[in-house]
């Protein structure tokens, strides 16, 4: 199965970032920073990197790819279920 949504933040630019179950193409998330096969390995580290996120306040760490109408707690609801 092919995952192109980032698991921590839900965020889905259309780039594989899963290919199978291991296989991890460390694409960055330009919303989060989070790191496929880094910081999405395991569910609790993918529910701390997406705690500590959220407590900074949602941050885009690529300005320039934030779309205008933007809207955090929407994409969060885009986060696949095993990830939640």
């Amino acid at each position: 199965m092919i995952e192109t949504t980032c698991r921590v933040c839900g965020y889905d630019e259309g780039d594989e970032r899963w290919t199978g179950s291991d296989g991890a193409q460390y694409v960055i998330c330009p919303c989060c920073g989070a790191e496929s096969g880094v910081e999405d390995i395991r569910l609790g580290w993918v529910r701390d990197y997406r705690s500590r996120w959220m407590a900074e306040g949602c941050p885009w760490r690529d300005r320039g790819e934030q779309p205008a109408d933007w809207d955090a707690d929407q994409q969060l609801r885009a986060v696949p279920d095993p990830w939640r």
